[in-house]
This record gives structure tokens, sequence and C-alpha cells, in this order.
């Protein structure tokens, strides 16, 4: 299974809030063939050819949510990101706190759009990728604020973006 090591501003991880992570668990094992650990109380890990792939974690039953996906970016100064954040009018829902992987913060864009970051804990920054059952595409749809929210995306993580004639769909780039 190939792998790749994550840069500051792409994809790193997701996570599933689910209503029934028990259920969420076996669906994705069926579909995409992922082994599932349960690492702690109410969070299980996913993986693919022993790659960690994403995380499944139980919402609480009072958050009358949707079960949601949750795209996390790497970051290579959590704090420093998550400041900036908050200057470019997003908000920080949960500030960085330790977790397996290293540090995260889950925070809302511009467009009201839930969004995290990791700071991988040392060297390794690397994920299952380029394989049926990765991830390979993460894409917002903001309804509100469209323009802002690529905005807000680009310079927070410096992306170059490519917005096509025929649609407001833009494409966003790390390092060009």
């Amino acid at each position: 299974m190939p792998a790749f090591q994550a840069e500051p501003g792409m994809p790193y991880w997701i996570d599933l809030t689910s209503s029934d992570v028990r259920k969420s668990s076996h669906f994705y094992s069926q579909v995409l063939g992922w082994e599932i650990e349960e690492i702690s109380e109410g969070y299980r890990m996913a993986r693919l050819q022993g790659l960690p792939v994403a995380g499944l974690v139980q919402r609480p039953e009072a958050e009358n949510q949707p079960d949601t996906w949750v795209t996390y970016f790497q970051s290579d100064n959590i704090d420093h990101d998550c400041e900036r954040v908050v200057e470019l009018g997003g908000r920080v829902l949960v500030a960085p706190v330790e977790v397996r992987l290293g540090q995260l913060a889950v925070l809302v864009d511009t467009a009201g759009s839930v969004f995290g970051l990791i700071q991988p804990a040392g060297e390794d920054s690397f994920i299952a990728a380029g394989e049926p059952g990765t991830p390979v595409w993460h894409e917002l749809t903001a309804t509100v604020s469209y323009a802002e929210a690529v905005e807000f995306y680009e310079q927070l993580f410096g992306w170059v973006t490519a917005t096509t004639d025929a649609q407001d769909y833009t494409t966003a780039l790390v390092d060009g």
C-alpha cells in the first residue's frame, strides 16, 4: 500500500462523528475493507493494510447533529494556525489537545464549515493513500460566502487556487 508524506496545508486525517459508531465501523469495514480498532471509549481507528486511514468518533446522544465527516489539515504550528483562523474570521471550537496522532484542534471557517488541524507527533506524517478505500478527494460545499471561504483557506494555508469559468468550483493546490 502506498503512503505519502503530507505537507502543511494538505488534508491529513478524517474523522466520522457517528450516532452509532458500531454500525459505521461495520459498514466501512465491509464496503472499504477497513480494519477497525477501538482506541478508547468512543473512538475507533480505521486502518487499511496496516496504515491509518480514518477515525470514527461516537457522537454524544445529547448532540442532535447529523453524522458528519471532518477533514483535518496538517499543521506544523497548530497554536499559530489557530490564532490565524481567528484573525481571518473563523472560530476555534476545540483548542489544541494532545491525541494519539499528535495535537489536534477543531475549528469553523468563515462559511460556517467545521474543519480540523493536526500537528503530527514526531517526524512521521505518513498516511495511507493511492488505493481503493483511502481518502482521495476533500471538498467543501460553501453555499454562503463562497468567495470568502476560498480566500480564508488561501490565506490560512497559502494555497494557490484555480476557479473554473463554467461554475463556482475552485481547486486548491499546495506548492503550486
